[in-house]
């Protein structure tokens, strides 16, 4: 096809029919020059159309779903890191961009509406926050800040370090992976309840406020021996026998542990408290201002003796090392074993 000799000077290029040997691959069946002859569009005997700017006022259709082998986009070295690859965007600030690799660069922000399904995984950052393809185990070497919570359903929370244990501050906080022991370096700030059914060992517990709640361990017996640990201490023992005797034994002494012996039964049951070898009782024979010392041989103990005891008769001992007992509180006649 030949345009008019005028039209074709007016738009700077023309258009010229296809060379003789037209079985060459190469051969140019319809093209356009600028004036100096340099072509900026043409269609070869294969099908392929070559231009340097192609602008399409209509729509674009593919005959088959193969978009891949019917679209080639030529290298361009300001653009592109390899040849093959689609830019959208201008020379040297491509917004999008996607190489012969199939690696996609979004120069601002990518918008989905619908499902993305990443089989691969997924990497941010050079490895800084990773999802793993098949576990979408996450995994982030920088600070995660969760200002609006984190919600996890139960025993589904956890932090490893490579022992498995939780660790914040560092150490100000720890979780003991194999024991599931927690040490606290600094204050434990509580408003509600804390409820420990295992119960709660310490050496030292520092209060500024009301401890309500808390119930004494009581410890009853009616006859027999009763050997007591270092776990009851604040415990209340009491005797219900109406005959015979009662032994409570007690633990080795430790600066601190108090017991506190009732008699509840009657004048024919007798209440005797034996410390540990080694240890021994330091008191009174009665409450009255002139009652007689008591300072048992060390193993040995005292005694509500049956003959002379009533219901109400009490006797608080409290250690005060590791060796010797105190009474704290009496009432009654006591008596060394």
């Amino acid at each position: 096809m030949i345009m008019p000799r005028n039209l074709a000077r007016t738009v700077g290029w023309i258009f010229r029919p296809a060379a003789d040997d037209s079985t060459v691959s190469t051969t140019k069946m319809l093209r356009g020059q600028t004036a100096a002859g340099v072509d900026n569009f043409y269609v070869d005997i294969t099908g392929n159309i070559t231009a340097h700017n192609l602008t399409l006022t209509g729509s674009f259709t593919r005959t088959t779903d193969d978009f891949a082998s019917g679209l080639t986009v030529a290298t361009n070295a300001a653009a592109f890191s390899s040849a093959g690859a689609l830019r959208i965007g201008t020379a040297g600030a491509s917004n999008f961009t996607v190489s012969a690799a199939g690696v996609v660069v979004v120069g601002s922000t990518l918008g989905v509406t619908g499902l993305t399904t990443l089989t691969g995984g997924l990497s941010i950052g050079g490895g800084a926050f990773t999802v793993a393809t098949t576990t979408g185990i996450v995994t982030t070497t920088a600070l995660i800040n969760a200002n609006g919570g984190i919600a996890v359903n139960t025993n589904k929370f956890t932090v490893a370090t490579s022992t498995g244990d939780l660790n914040i501050g560092p150490n100000n906080f720890t979780v003991t992976a194999a024991t599931g022991n927690t040490a606290i370096v600094g204050t434990c700030v509580n408003t509600g309840l804390v409820t420990a059914n295992g119960g709660v060992a310490t050496t030292a517990i520092s209060m500024t406020g009301i401890l309500s709640g808390a119930l004494h361990t009581v410890v009853l017996a009616s006859s027999g021996t009763v050997n007591l640990t270092a776990a009851q201490s604040g415990a209340i023992c009491a005797n219900q026998g109406t005959s015979g005797t009662t032994t409570f034994n007690l633990p080795s002494a430790a600066a601190g542990m108090k017991f506190k012996f009732v008699e509840a039964g009657n004048a024919a049951g007798e209440l005797r408290i034996v410390p540990a070898a080694g240890d021994d009782i330091i008191g009174k024979t009665d409450a009255s201002a002139t009652g007689t010392g008591i300072a048992t041989s060390v193993g040995a103990g005292i005694k509500n003796t049956a003959a002379t005891n009533v219901k109400g008769d009490f006797c608080i001992l409290m250690a005060i090392n590791d060796t010797d007992w105190v009474m704290v509180g009496e009432g009654g006649v006591w008596a060394a074993i």
